[in-house]
């Protein structure tokens, strides 16, 4: 073959090569003995396999198809001819052959799925076993079955339109609603909900159910609308307690509904529901006011309620009159006028009188007049009065009181005889009468009675009144007789001699002729009296008990004349009774207006105050019918004042009014039309007259307004469930104080709405970009407006026809939403709005820590991401992973251990990037700085004396800038127990006999981070104790012979010197042969640490004075100068100076300048002349160090935090400190003493 080499083959028995396959092309090569050679023609073909690699192929195609449907499988990878393929139902796996021979196979129409495998010759199997492909299985899919189909119902308008369907597949499956065989916009899902059902939903809806395969219509379902039924009630009305009321009978509008029905008030006597019409009650009230209850009717027709209606009945009270109790008065008496109240209050009434014999008439109304009591009987008569109320057309329970009339005294006789003679008391009078018994009797008109038979004796001669008392206390007068004596005068002539008069006139008495110094005495009824030389009498505003008989008598010298008699009539004033306030309507024809009088059988005089309501000016009798004038636009009254007169006598007017209300009209709004579901409002009517009310009645219910009403038209819903407009004609009445005036009409037409189908709801992120949304209609010519609630997601917030594309936005931490509202028009209609939602997700924002720095070796805290919205889930990526971090991660940043291993700090980017609801925010980044641990020098221990000056202590650290912190153990030392920094230089101290040591602990510090601790030690030697040193003197000048005793005490052995420490010797502090001087005492112990003793002077005999010194200043600071100098100086004298540390000079005048606390101790001066020397002067100058202030690192704080109180230290201990500052505004004063106190950040 090409592929391989030529090899020599010298077997007739050829092996195919076994590592290469293909075709062989076998051929002989013949060599001649002459040594020329030629290949033989091929004498035949043989396909060589490897054995390693037979296969029956690999089949590849469509795994999934639909029935109806066909396929092409092809074989591939197989190593011999296909001899033929098969198949299996997956439902049996029982495999069939199929008479195919090729690499294909094409199949078609499946009913089921199918596997499939090709069968192969094995090429190298001389047993004959040949192979199989792969076996390829076909699943077979169906367009979808429906397995429960939406069901056909009938739905009430308004209410919602639920309808499913429920389908089966192992596709997806997708949906399309249909209504009469027209797509549904919008509705793409298993379930189809109408909220508010019009009647135009009524209609055939199926749904499309469609698989990748295809799609299956289910069987549809009819829906019917039922109309809602508008109820028709009555109008409200009043009812008196104890009425029967009619049945209520509905009607509705489409007829054939049922009621339910609800009754707010079960007091009124009816029950509180039902159901069908009202049936007829008794209606009830047992309180002072009024009642009420709301009937509340619903209507249902097929299953479907319709909106509820009302109407008030209310149950008036039943009044109660409070009357008078029964009472008794004597024939003759005037009953006074009776006046009635009732609960509630306002009543009217109408009385009766059982007895008319008692002088009142049989019936009447309202009060009862005042009346003239009659009884001509011997005994008592009463009459039942019996009283009915009447409150707003309600009658109440009558109430009866009685009035009983006494009978007066009957058939008296009397008679008199006169005295004998004038002056002498013998006269008699004698009564007798009839009448109910006891009887009494009196002569002074009734002033005082008398049980005696009716005999009186023993007058004196004058005029006397005769009355009697029966049992029941009624008096008759009787006449007035004389007891007259001889040569009595005549008998008075008077004026008038009788008559009658008017009832509250004057009565004028007069004597005619009067005798000169005559004495008149008067009697009369009611006990009237008088006495006296008047011949003119008044009786002012008579009173029918004024009327009767009179007399009066003329006594002259104590003789009295023959009485005069005479009697007057008092004639009652007679009292109209008018009709009660009357009201009418404009046009009404008003009755005659009657007047009635007590007493009966008065005339009568009338005026009217206003000829404009239709009635003359003035009349006589009753008032004649007439018609009602008013043809203003208020209410009109005249009052009418009627005056009653009877025998002459005219009684007191009494008044009414007549009111005559105009009849209103009414101004009516314009017709106008509306669309269906709009609110119509309150349509106000007016009229001409203001108060006036309405009620109104509507031709047509169904537009969503009640049959009939009262008031101004209510707002209401128009309602019009057809396709065409509808109109109803709505007829309104004024009324004005009761007047009906002309009624007027309009019209309301309503429009049918359309409706419209929008998108479904959708959710995208922030920055997507949204296509236009288009909308359609049922109803053919509608047009759409579109207002979106939320401007926020980046769309406009209105539009009309198509909402436009767009790129949706959200800047805020929440989910927005967006309500995109469709209102479809049609015919100057807006139908039910749409709504479908757009809600656009943040992109999440995250907030990352602040900044952190920590130092190497720290556990560096989780990090705990926030976004807005909360929720979101993190990634993250870390710049640099040699600070110990992994270089990404998801979620929280976790714990982990900080490391730096260089000098300086380094730092990483930690970039956050927050994901949410499947929008990708912003990356948000902080750093993680991590500085490293300083390392300090070693400082090696001190060791010194007690009163050294210790020199600072610097520190030093291999990273730049690292601060100190230090603590002392013991500040016994002389240094303070901590600092900052490097340990400034410090006097050592050791009070103590023993050696005393600190351990210093210093922290190095470097960007907060502190590094190991190292210690050290310094330790303080304490000083030797000197006890006593004594000077002894030379025995005289120059002899050398003076002696210095030191006793001491420290660490031996101990060392002695009195040159100021110059040389020491161990003698025991015993010093001989000294010449005269000063000497300067100093003790040294065994570590080396000295002590200043005193400064001694070794005297001579004839030695110069001890000088005096000047003044001098101790202590003094550290720097300035030590000035030393002789009070009065002697000039022959030369002056020895002796101090510290060796210290001598010489001279009257001495300045040690730039002092410093060495210096401190005892200074000694002598005076020398001619080699004698003085005693020295011993004094002691102290030098203070100047203190080093100790002062924190500068700091920052946050306005608002509390600084705490800083704490300085000095060197040495114990200073004290002033400050100022700089700028006062960060919350601390200008300046202060001692310590700085904590205080409040300010900026």
């Amino acid at each position: 073959t090409p592929e391989l080499a030529k090899s020599d083959i010298t077997n007739h028995i050829i092996v195919p090569n076994s590592n290469a396959s293909g075709d062989y092309r076998i051929r002989r090569l013949v060599n001649s003995t002459s040594g020329c050679s030629n290949y033989s023609e091929p004498v035949f073909l043989y396909y060589a396999q490897n054995s390693a690699s037979l296969s029956g192929g690999t089949i590849s195609g469509s795994l999934v198809t639909c029935t109806s449907t066909s396929g092409t499988l092809t074989l591939s990878g197989h190593t011999g001819p296909v001899l033929r393929w098969e198949r299996a139902p997956v439902s049996t796996g029982i495999w069939e052959n199929i008479d195919n021979t090729t690499n294909t196979y094409t199949y078609t129409n499946l009913s089921e799925s199918y596997c499939y495998r090709a069968y192969v010759d094995n090429i190298c199997d001389k047993n004959g076993t040949d192979l199989y492909s792969n076996t390829f299985c076909v699943t077979v899919n169906s367009t979808p079955i429906v397995t429960s189909a939406p069901q056909s119902q009938s739905v009430c308008l308004g209410s919602s339109l639920n309808l499913s369907v429920t389908a089966s597949s192992p596709l997806t499956l997708t949906y399309q609603w249909r209504k009469d065989g027209t797509n549904i916009n919008g509705q793409t899902a298993s379930t189809l909900t109408l909220s508010s059902v019009g009647t135009t939903d009524a209609g055939s809806y199926d749904v499309i159910v469609s698989n990748s395969c295809g799609s299956t219509i289910s069987n549809p379902a009819i829906i019917a609308v039922n109309p809602l039924p508008a109820v028709i009630v009555p109008a409200n009305y009043s009812i008196c307690p104890g009425t029967l009321t009619t049945a209520t009978a509905f009607s509705s509008n489409p007829a054939g509904a049922t009621y339910t029905w609800t009754n707010s008030n079960t007091a009124i006597g009816l029950p509180a529901n039902g159901n069908g019409d009202i049936p007829a009650f008794t209606a009830l009230n047992s309180g002072t006011t009024n009642i009420s209850s709301t009937i509340t009717v619903t209507p249902i027709l097929n299953g479907c309620a319709g909106p509820s209606s009302s109407y008030i009945i209310t149950v008036k009270p039943i009044p109660v009159v409070i009357t008078p109790a029964s009472f008794s008065v004597c024939s003759g008496a005037t009953v006074s006028s009776t006046s009635f109240s009732s609960l509630p209050t306002g009543a009217s009434y109408t009385w009766t009188n059982s007895n008319t014999s008692i002088g009142l008439a049989a019936a009447g109304s309202n009060n009862v007049p005042s009346f003239t009591a009659v009884n001509n009987t011997a005994s008592p008569v009463s009459a039942t009065i019996t009283v009915t109320p009447t409150l707003d057309g309600c009658t109440g329970t009558p109430s009866t009181y009685t009035i009983t009339v006494n009978p007066l005294p009957a058939n008296i006789l009397a008679s008199a005889e006169g005295v004998t003679n004038c002056g002498i008391s013998d006269g008699k009078i004698t009564i007798s009468a009839t009448g109910s018994a006891p009887l009494q009797f009196s002569i002074d008109g009734g002033s005082t009675f008398f049980p005696n038979g009716g005999i009186f004796t023993n007058l004196s001669a004058g005029s006397y009144s005769v009355a009697v008392q029966n049992s029941t206390g009624c008096i008759l007068v009787g006449p007035t007789l004389s007891v007259v004596s001889p040569n009595a005068p005549p008998t008075p002539d008077i004026f008038p001699t009788g008559g009658t008069v008017c009832e509250g006139s004057n009565l004028i008495l007069t004597i005619q002729n009067p005798q000169p110094g005559a004495i008149y005495t008067w009697r009369g009824p009611s006990g009237y009296s008088y006495s006296g030389p008047e011949t003119s009498r008044t009786i002012a505003n008579i009173s029918s008990s004024m009327a009767g008989e009179y007399g009066v008598t003329t006594t002259v010298n104590s003789c009295v004349s023959i009485a005069r008699t005479f009697s007057i009539t008092v004639n009652p004033l007679p009292v109209v009774t008018v009709p009660a306030n009357l009201t009418y309507c404009a046009g009404a024809l008003i009755p005659e207006g009657a007047f009635i009088s007590t007493p009966a059988g008065a005339t009568y005089s009338w005026t009217n105050s206003n000829p404009a309501i239709g009635l003359a000016a003035s009349g006589n009798g009753n008032i004649t019918p007439f018609f009602a004038v008013n043809n203003t636009i208020s209410p009109i009254t005249a009052t009418i004042t009627v005056i009653p007169t009877l025998n002459n006598c005219a009684g007191p007017p009494a008044t009414f009014t007549i009111t005559v209300n105009p009849r209103p009209t009414v101004i009516l709004p314009a017709d106008f039309a509306i669309c269906s579901g709009a609110s119509v409002p309150v349509s106000t009517f007016s009229s001409n007259i203001s108060g006036t009310t309405y009620t109104w009645t509507n031709s047509n219910s169904s537009i969503g307004l009640a049959s009939n009403g009262s008031g101004n038209l209510p707002a209401f819903s128009a309602v019009n469930n057809s396709t065409s407009p509808i109109s109803a004609i709505i007829t309104v009445t004024p009324y004005f104080n009761g007047c009906a005036g002309t009624a007027s009409s309009f019209t309301i037409t309503v429009n049918p709405l359309p409706n419209v189908n929008v998108p479904v709801n959708s959710t995208v992120c922030s920055g997507t970009s949204i296509p236009a949304s288009g909308f359609s209609s049922s109803q053919p010519g509608t047009t759409f407006s579109w207002t979106n609630s939320n401007t926020a997601i980046g769309l406009t917030g209105s539009g009309s026809g198509t909402v436009p594309a767009f790129i949706a936005t959200n800047t805020s931490a929440a989910m927005i939403t967006a309500n995109i509202t469709v209102t479809p028009f049609l015919n100057g209609c807006a139908g039910p709005s749409s709504v479908y939602t757009i809600s656009v997700n943040p992109l999440p924002a995250v907030t990352v820590p602040a900044n952190i720095i920590v130092c190497s070796g720290t556990t560096v805290p989780a990090s705990a991401f926030s976004s807005i919205p909360a929720g979101a889930t993190y990634t993250w990526t870390n710049s640099n992973t040699a600070i110990g971090l992994a270089g990404s991660g998801i979620g929280n940043v976790s714990a982990f251990t900080a490391i730096n291993n260089t000098l300086s700090p380094i730092t990483s980017t930690i970039t956050v990037t927050p994901t949410n609801n499947g929008c990708t925010g912003p990356v948000s980044s902080y750093t993680i700085t991590v500085n490293p641990l300083p390392a300090m020098s070693q400082p090696a221990n001190l060791v010194v004396c007690s009163g050294t000056t210790v020199t600072a202590s610097n520190f030093a650290s291999n990273i730049s800038g690292t601060t100190y912190i230090w603590t002392n153990s013991n500040p016994a030392i002389g240094l303070s127990a901590s600092g900052t920094g490097n340990i400034p230089s410090f006097t050592a101290i050791n009070s103590s006999i023993s050696v005393i040591s600190a351990t210093i602990t210093v922290s190095p510090v470097s960007n907060g981070c502190p590094g190991q601790q190292l210690i050290y030690t310094i330790t303080v030697n304490p000083l030797p104790a000197i006890s006593t040193a004594i000077a002894t003197p030379e025995s005289q000048c120059n002899i050398n012979d003076g002696t210095i005793t030191i006793t001491a005490s420290g660490i031996q052995p101990l060392e002695y010197s009195i040159n100021g420490g110059n040389t020491f010797v161990q003698n025991g502090g015993n010093f001989t042969g000294l010449a005269a001087g000063s000497y300067s005492v100093v003790v040294r112990n065994a570590n080396g640490c000295i002590i200043n003793g005193p400064t001694l002077s070794v005297s001579s005999p004839g030695a110069p004075p001890q000088p005096e010194i000047n003044a001098y200043v101790s202590p003094v600071c550290q720097g300035e100068p030590l000035i030393l100098s002789i009070m009065n100086p002697d000039p022959l004298a030369t002056y020895t100076w002796t101090g510290p540390l060796g210290f001598s000079a010489i001279g009257a005048s001495i300045i040690r300048s730039n002092s410093d606390p060495s210096m401190s101790g005892n200074y000694a001066v002598t005076a020398t002349i001619n080699a004698c020397v003085s005693t020295s002067k011993i004094f002691n100058i102290k030098v203070d160090p100047k203190p080093t202030l100790i002062v924190p690192q500068s700091q920052n704080y946050c306005k608002g935090a509390l600084v705490p109180a800083h704490v300085f230290n000095s060197t040495p201990p114990g200073a004290t400190i002033s400050w100022t500052n700089s700028n006062p505004a960060i919350g601390l004063p200008a300046s202060g003493t001692g310590n700085i106190p904590s205080f409040t950040a300010s900026n």
